[in-house]
């Protein structure tokens, strides 16, 4: 029922990482997954979690690795099931997942309607059999989340930013351009749509900030690190953000194309050892490069 591919897209998911030079202990403490789910994930082995644990692991560490998160869901409900699931499921699926994992144990089993009508031996035995079910689900979900800190509510948590006004120029504190003053802008309409890939490739020890927006959930936003010569690749099926406290000896792809960004990421009088950058990509291809200079 599955093709070889499918049967193989865990081992495609362990070769991106390794690839990448990303360790299973980078993912799980950016995660705080206990990392043997990832282990046992590369095996093939999602059995060891129930499937709403196991898509949601899975999904962050799609994430880690850059990966398209619904492409890798995908492979694995063909890998688990034999079929992908229709859109409207997955969508409804992706959201239960970003909502907060207390609520798989709140919900009830049962209906509230008739739940005492009609009761008979058959019934009797039946409400049994799921009470002890509930129990050991439970127990089940209380060892997972003792070995993982869950990070889902922090995507919701928008960090309150004061904006401050000198003069023309604009001041964040507390942001990753803290200290940075604004000090021009740039647009211009790109004829592209996604899905986007990005890819940074750096001469030295850097950072970037990265923000990827998916159906107005926002599905990635941290800072990552960029090692010489290794190349980091991200990918989002939306609106995707980044932003660069220094562009020297960075070079950028979008699309496999190094000339898209690269054009903006050195304006005329400014150079590129003190200069900031931010630059939004909206899905319908408008593209918005703001620059910063160390205050």
């Amino acid at each position: 029922m599955n093709t070889t591919s499918q049967n193989e897209f865990y081992l495609n998911l362990k070769q991106k990482r390794e690839s990448q030079g990303i360790e299973i202990s980078e993912i799980s403490e950016q995660t705080k997954i206990n990392p043997k789910y990832f282990l046992e994930f590369e095996k093939g082995n999602f059995s060891i979690l129930p499937v709403v644990y196991a898509r949601l692991f899975l999904r962050s560490y799609a994430i880690e690795i850059g990966a398209n998160p619904d492409k890798v869901l995908e492979d694995y409900e063909v890998y688990t099931t034999g079929k992908v699931q229709p859109k409207s499921i997955v969508n409804n699926l992706n959201k239960i997942e970003e909502s907060n994992i207390k609520t798989e144990t709140e919900d009830s089993f049962f209906s509230d309607e008739g739940l005492f009508q009609n009761i008979n031996q058959k019934n009797l035995i039946g409400g049994i059999i799921a009470l002890i079910v509930i129990v050991l689900l439970v127990g089940k979900l209380r060892d997972i989340t003792a070995d993982t800190t869950s990070n889902l509510e922090l995507k919701s948590v928008k960090a309150k930013k004061t904006i401050l006004k000198d003069g023309n120029q604009t001041i964040i504190p507390g942001a990753y351009l803290d200290g940075f003053k604004k000090v021009n802008d740039k647009s211009i309409k790109l004829n592209i749509f996604p899905p986007f890939t990005l890819t940074f490739t750096s001469k030295y020890h850097s950072t970037v900030k990265l923000k990827t927006i998916e159906n107005g959930v926002t599905t990635l936003e941290k800072k990552l690190s960029l090692k010489p010569a290794l190349p980091l690749t991200r990918e989002s099926n939306g609106k995707i953000e980044f932003e660069l406290q220094s562009t020297s000896g960075i070079e950028i792809s979008l699309n496999d194309d190094k000339e898209i960004i690269s054009q903006f990421l050195k304006p005329e009088n400014i150079s590129d050892e003190d200069l900031g950058i931010k630059v939004i990509l909206e899905e319908d291809g408008n593209l918005k490069a703001e620059y910063f200079k160390f205050n």
